[in-house]
């Protein structure tokens, strides 16, 4: 028996960009790959394809984070 993804009643809580640094970025090359629903391959969002610099970016500024006291993190 399959299942299908419940829709979402607030579509601003979907995001189709990555979190790093406190903001929403998108890959620096501006390509994406689709994100589909495993049981039934319907397609239901998409994501940044980040790179290795993208990802290098992405964990230099989570360890910079880590560095920080909590009150002044992101």
């Amino acid at each position: 028996m399959g299942h299908s993804v419940p829709p979402l009643n607030d579509q601003s809580l979907l995001k189709s960009q990555a979190y790093v640094n406190g903001e929403w970025i998108d890959a620096k090359s501006g390509k994406t790959f689709e994100v589909t629903d495993p049981s039934t391959g319907k397609v239901i969002g998409t994501m940044p394809e980040m790179n290795k610099e993208d990802t290098e970016a992405a964990i230099s500024a989570a360890a910079a984070a880590l560095l920080l006291p909590q009150d002044n993190r992101p």
